[in-house]
């Protein structure tokens, strides 16, 4: 159990599904469990649409294409409508980065938004067919969930 130690301060961020209707998926969700629906928002650059719901402290992202061989249609097209990936708050990325590598995995990134975050993403071939998303965001939305969902799908 030694890796024990470089996970006990990462947090659940988000989930993130992909759908074939973002609005549809939202609203299943916020009726059966009853998340509270914060958003939807145009992801231009992926291809996609996405809309947004916060269940406890956790995000639920629901994501449909609105291109077709975007990442979000190449995946239903390959896999049908579920998981995309998982999020985690880390709190020091660049530790965390070493130590995937050391152990073998393979990553994707860093990509850093400049003043807000700093993605690294362990390939799914590295994580049972799951793409993991790990995240260090700077303040104040490290401290606030608040803040975080506020720039939903402004930094994807």
């Amino acid at each position: 159990m030694a890796g024990i130690m470089m996970f006990e301060n990462w947090k659940l961020d988000h989930v993130t599904m992909a759908v074939q209707n973002n609005q549809r998926a939202a609203e299943k969700f916020t009726d059966v469990f009853g998340g509270n629906f914060l958003k939807e928002v145009s992801l231009d650059s992926l291809g996609a649409k996405a809309s947004y719901l916060s269940i406890g402290k956790v995000v639920v992202g629901m994501e449909s294409p609105t291109k077709v061989n975007s990442d979000i249609d190449k995946f239903l097209k390959r896999k049908g409508e579920g998981i995309h990936h998982i999020a985690f708050s880390v709190e020091d990325i660049q530790d965390v980065e070493c130590k995937l590598c050391e152990k073998g995995l393979k990553l994707i990134g860093p990509e850093v938004v400049e003043g807000v975050k700093t993605d690294l993403f362990i390939h799914p071939k590295s994580c049972f067919g799951v793409l993991v998303q790990l995240t260090e965001w700077e303040e104040p939305y490290k401290s606030s969930f608040e803040k975080r969902a506020e720039i939903l799908g402004e930094h994807e």
